[in-house]
């Protein structure tokens, strides 16, 4: 039997035959130590994990770019907005530079970002709506993870407000105080989003593999 999860598969009997992605280097030696044939690995993607205190606390570069988008505009922080209102702040924040909008991950990240939209009450998600000149221009999302942990799901800004993505990150972070480490997810092999999240300072990284195992002993 080949099974196809996402995750590397708890039971060892079921490493053999197996396509597993999203599995880490760790995991990969493990099962190489049971003696089952990795006969295909694949990077996927980096994962990128900060702590909660240096948002809430920035320093460096990040302090300076909350200070900026403070020193430059006005605005209000919400916890709640329209519906329809993040709908038409979506539409426009995709319109700001070209995307394949044909490939996989941007129609995942649609559907998942409407998803979340539907169902913001029924997974607690935590939000931070920011508003100037009378309009929305940007959100930021999270929500709890069963580590005790939080993990970033959506932030979306307008592009031309200085400061306001690291301004976003902190408002954010405020919401998860008492829960001391947080992801931000991968770069989905952009470029800019990789070099933004670097610019972040994760306090650590995990990369992920796609592997193809064949039988126990070294047989495809």
């Amino acid at each position: 039997m080949t099974f196809h999860p996402f995750f590397c598969l708890k039971k060892k009997e079921n490493w053999e035959k197996a396509t597993l992605a999203l599995v880490t280097p760790e995991q990969t030696k493990t099962i190489e130590k049971e003696g089952i044939a990795v006969n295909l690995k694949k990077f996927i993607d980096t994962e990128y994990f900060y702590k909660t205190d240096n948002f809430i606390h920035p320093q460096g570069k990040i302090k300076e770019r909350v200070a900026q988008f403070e020193r430059l505009y006005s605005y209000e922080v919400f916890h709640e907005y329209q519906k329809d209102e993040i709908i038409n702040f979506y539409n426009q924040w995709r319109d700001q530079k070209e995307r394949a909008d044909s490939a996989l991950f941007y129609q995942e990240s649609d559907e998942l970002f409407f998803f979340c939209l539907d169902n913001l009450e029924k997974y607690e998600i935590r939000q931070i709506y920011i508003e100037a000149n009378g309009k929305l221009i940007g959100l930021a999302w999270g929500v709890e993870h069963p580590s005790k942990n939080w993990v970033g799901i959506h932030m979306k800004t307008d592009y031309s407000y200085k400061g306001l993505s690291r301004f976003l990150q902190k408002k954010r972070a405020e919401l998860f105080e008492k829960h001391e480490i947080f992801s931000l997810g991968t770069s989905c092999h952009e470029d800019g989003l990789k070099t933004y999240k670097q610019e972040l300072r994760p306090i650590y990284m995990k990369d992920y593999y796609y592997l193809s195992t064949g039988e126990k002993n070294g047989k495809n």
